[in-house]
């Protein structure tokens, strides 16, 4: 009976060394990955490989954009009205 209770129960000690190794074990796993797969790349990295011509824009500069781009539709409404009007 007394080897059944050493097994179910075990000691600190034990517990702790298993946790070690299994760190170690996890570590080494870790280190077989190339940090290209887990780490972000840089942002000139990402603009230069996706978004190639491009600019990024702030967000005051896509406001004007689109502010541009209704008056210029308005005005042209309003140019297409005259000349059907005429």
């Amino acid at each position: 009976m007394s080897t059944a209770m050493a097994t179910l129960s075990t000691p600190r000690d034990d517990l702790v060394e298993s946790l070690e190794k299994h760190n170690a074990t996890f570590t080494k796993l870790l280190s077989l990955i190339p940090a290209r797969f887990y780490l972000p790349p840089d942002q000139d990295e990402l603009d230069s490989r996706w978004m190639k011509n491009k600019k990024r824009r702030t967000g005051e500069e896509i406001k004007e954009h689109k502010r541009k781009a209704k008056a210029d539709k308005v005005s042209l409404c309003r140019d297409v009205q005259v000349v059907m009007k005429s």
